[in-house]
């Protein structure tokens, strides 16, 4: 604030003169009419607009409304000396000019092939590349800092690597990050005024940069770390966490980031928001595997991109970021697939997964929100970085490929209409996401599946168990809620086989499954049947994948060919565990295999069938014994990719049976020379891992004798 002195009009005169003489070659730029300083509205601000501006306080010429409200750059209500000096200090570039957009929206015209990629302090980060010579020629790229409110350069070089944004600090530093050609990570600081960056070269791969305005600090995320670069250019470790959690969210300047760990249900996993001073957990919540969760300057927002019945039902949960005291949920319009935050703002920018006709502010305290029209349709949101407290940058473009068109907006989020959201569905209580029980009347089932458990080193899941799960994009459906009198009775013979079943298996066999990656191991799901992403039935017996700490076996719940499913389904289980340390060689299976043979490359049961060309190459077991020679595949099902192709062959080797009615498989194998090179193939490269080849122990230790035949 200036101080009111004698004889404003008279020295008025003498003051313009002054600076026009000195800033007459002197122009700064603005984007549009309704920014400050552009008195005159002719899209720049130099020393016309001082000229105007000085006519309307000695009372020569008044300004309309409109050009008054730019002249009152310093915001004071007033148009005065003040202004005037303020005026001339940013047109001879000694200081900018405050923000005083008067509307909510304006547009910045960055030019052509020119992208919004960072920006922060009032400044903006630019980018715009170039190849010469066509698609394969030399690339370039001209980076440039810029003032958001007047478009002065501040950094501008051309570089022919292309980078991503970390950060910016307060005297314009760029910092700059780049995948390694050798490896590894390379971060660049571009100072103003300096030729060349200095370089800060990493071993490790960079997953993600968060920058902490407040500090200056940058925080990188490696694979299973999270580390600060220190002043000295070294890595300082703040934070480790496990191959199963991953930081879902850091918020660098409070201090905080959310960890997320162990699933609770198939839709849900435990966060926990860690102090990064200590490492220690603040408080935890819940993420949805749609959704995430981000820090503003005092909170945290969880959101939740749930999709039901083609209905948006998610939410946006916000805490305070240090006590996790929950200050409110709300339901937003839409569903939201991202959230721009920043330390700066307790406000938020959300993305829907198609931004449509317009955008939305949220703000994180309040739980208010306010959208914004930008006059373009059908557009996308590609970025959003806040400049201050009140501004943000966005970057939005409409069209596709070749006709897309890209835009960069100013949005002053104090100049925004806000609404209070209605309450939203809190996830943490909702029954829906819930972690499934057995209910009473499953209850004997479930304590003789708990005594299996410990018998054999596994996890059971049974009756609305395995809806907590989900694998390979598979649904799980269970009868419990709608059980016939003979559920549990045909539950209770479905876990005496699935005893007996693993009682044919080396001693310890299914322990070997529990690894630093899977740390719980070989885990069965009971299911009534199996049902895609649009909840139609899939003729599948049985499906094994790895999910989050286990590996995971699914089967029908009750069939005629149990074992055999499980023995396919285990080997499944067996070469993804093996499969981690000893890689299988696929380039020496296919010289086990005819030379003009392809696995084929269709959905089997989508109705897709194998090639009957390659009939001749089918052993015709089990059943009949024939094709000794010629002989590769059991069955026309081996045909459709490797995996099958060895699952099917232990499947027929009947190892938890070891005897079958027609002969004792492991005679009958030594008859096919093809399908016994591959087995023998199998069997030495898991032994590397178990030690022993499982299937030759089963049928040493547990033999069953044909009838009439003698024991040893």
């Amino acid at each position: 604030m200036y101080k009111k002195r004698g004889n404003i009009m008279g020295r008025i005169s003498a003051l313009t003169l002054g600076i026009m003489l000195a800033a007459s070659c002197l122009t700064g730029f603005a984007e549009a009419a309704s920014v400050s300083g552009d008195v005159n509205s002719d899209g720049k601000t130099d020393v016309t607009d001082i000229a105007v501006t000085a006519a309307h306080i000695k009372g020569i010429k008044a300004l309309d409304k409109e050009a008054a409200a730019r002249a009152d750059v310093n915001g004071d209500g007033s148009i005065n000396v003040a202004d005037i000096a303020n005026l001339a200090a940013h047109i001879k570039g000694i200081k900018a000019l405050s923000e005083n957009q008067t509307e909510p929206v304006r547009e910045l015209k960055l030019g052509d092939k020119v992208s919004l990629i960072g920006g922060s302090h009032g400044k903006l980060v630019t980018m715009a590349g170039k190849v010469e010579g066509g698609m394969t020629g030399k690339f370039s790229a001209e980076y440039k800092v810029t003032d958001a409110l007047s478009g002065k350069t501040e950094l501008d070089f051309t570089s022919e690597n292309s980078y991503n944004f970390a950060g910016l600090k307060k005297d314009g530093t760029l910092m700059l990050t780049r995948m390694a050609p050798e490896g590894g990570c390379e971060i660049y600081s571009y100072v103003p005024g300096k030729d060349k960056p200095s370089v800060i070269k990493l071993d490790n791969d960079v997953y993600r940069t968060y920058f902490d305005e407040q500090t200056e600090s940058l925080y990188i995320e490696e694979e299973t770390k999270l580390n600060r670069l220190t002043a000295d250019g070294k890595l300082e470790e703040i934070v480790s966490f496990g191959e199963d959690e991953m930081l879902n969210g850091v918020d660098a300047s409070g201090m905080t980031a959310a960890l997320q760990g162990d699933a609770i249900s198939k839709d849900l996993s435990k966060v926990s928001v860690i102090s990064l001073a200590d490492g220690k957990s603040l408080w935890e919540t819940v993420s949805h595997d749609g959704g995430g969760i981000v820090f503003t300057q005092h909170n945290a927002v969880a959101y939740d991109n749930i999709i039901k019945d083609d209905k948006p039902i998610g939410a946006l949960r916000c805490f305070d970021a240090k006590t996790g005291k929950k200050l409110g949920v709300y339901q937003p319009e839409g569903d939201v697939a991202k959230v721009y935050s920043s330390s700066m703002t307790d406000n938020c920018i959300l993305q829907n997964s198609d931004s449509g006709d317009f955008m939305t502010v949220f703000n994180s305290t309040t739980g208010e929100t306010a959208s914004v029209d930008l006059g373009i349709k059908d557009m996308r949101l590609n970025g959003a970085y806040c400049i201050d407290e009140n501004t943000w940058a966005v970057d939005v473009s409409t069209g596709l490929g070749m006709d897309s068109v890209s835009k960069t907006f100013i949005i002053r989020t104090d100049k925004l209409e806000f609404k209070k959201l209605p309450t939203g569905q809190d996830i943490e209580t909702y029954e829906e996401f819930q972690l499934k029980t057995c209910g009473e009347a499953l209850k004997a089932q479930r304590e003789k599946a708990d005594e299996l458990e410990d018998k054999y080193g596994v996890t059971i899941l049974i009756g609305d168990e395995v809806l907590n799960i989900e694998l390979l994009g598979c649904g799980f459906s269970s009868t419990e809620q709608d059980m016939d009198e003979g559920y549990p009775e045909e539950l209770d013979q479905t876990l005496d086989e699935l005893d007996d079943w693993m009682s044919a298996y080396p001693e310890g066999f299914f322990e070997k499954f529990k690894t630093p990656e899977n740390k719980n191991g070989y885990r069965i799901l009971a299911v009534n049947d199996f049902y895609d992403n649009a909840s139609n039935p899939i003729e599948m017996a049985g499906a094994t994948d790895e999910t989050k700490d286990y590996i995971n076996v699914a089967f029908i719940r009750y069939q005629t060919d149990f074992k055999s499913v499980m023995d396919h389904e285990t080997w499944h289980a067996v070469e993804d565990l093996v499969d981690e340390e000893y890689p299988f060689d696929e380039e020496a299976w296919d010289k086990l295999n005819p030379d003009d043979f392809k696995y084929m490359t269709g959905n089997y049961f989508a109705g897709d069938a194998p090639d009957k060309k390659y009939d001749k190459y089918l052993a015709g077991l089990p059943g009949r014994n024939e094709n000794y020679e010629n002989g590769y595949f059991i069955e026309d099902y081996s045909i459709t990719n490797s995996k099958e192709d060895r699952a099917t062959l232990i499947e027929f080797m009947y190892p938890s049976s070891t005897q079958s009615i027609y002969y004792t498989m492991d005679e009958e194998i030594e008859k096919y020379p093809h399908l016994k090179a591959k087995l023998d193939y199998l069997g030495e490269w898991s032994k590397q891992y178990f030690g022993y080849v499982y299937w030759d122990e089963m049928i040493k230790n547990k033999y069953v004798p044909a009838p009439g035949e003698a024991l040893g």
